[in-house]
């Protein structure tokens, strides 16, 4: 799907760490409901992708999100390196599963209901 896709997928050459970023893309969703590079079409969806450009706050329904200001740094943390456009620069899965949010922070985490309810009707265009 075009929203998980990794910035050099589209260009014919990518390795494993176009992995971790359709995992930060995930991560992002299940923390918030929604994705972080979003279009109307496929076309808009992939050059904002391309751009790498997201962040955590955003807008749902024409409602300001301020969801993302109960999220820890270290959550925002992880998902920049997991969303670096720079493949070589990005995260690696062994570097991600080491990572003090995921060690420390991730077991206590509670997930918040409208999120869930959020990700349920969330529909790809």
């Amino acid at each position: 799907s075009s929203y998980y896709m990794a910035p050099e997928v589209f260009k014919g050459e990518y390795d494993e760490r176009c992995d971790e970023w359709s995992c930060g893309v995930i991560l992002y969703v299940m923390i918030c409901g929604y994705p972080p590079f979003n279009g109307e079409t496929d076309d808009a969806i992939f050059a904002s992708v391309q751009n790498g450009s997201f962040q955590f706050h955003g807008t749902v329904d024409f409602i300001e999100d301020k969801h993302w200001k109960k999220i820890s740094n270290e959550a925002k943390t992880l998902i920049s390196k997991m969303l670096t456009v720079d493949p070589s620069q990005r995260i690696s899965a062994m570097e991600a599963l080491g990572d003090i949010w995921i060690n420390s922070c991730l077991l206590y985490s509670d997930v918040n209901q409208s999120v869930l309810d959020k990700i349920a009707n969330f529909n790809v265009v």
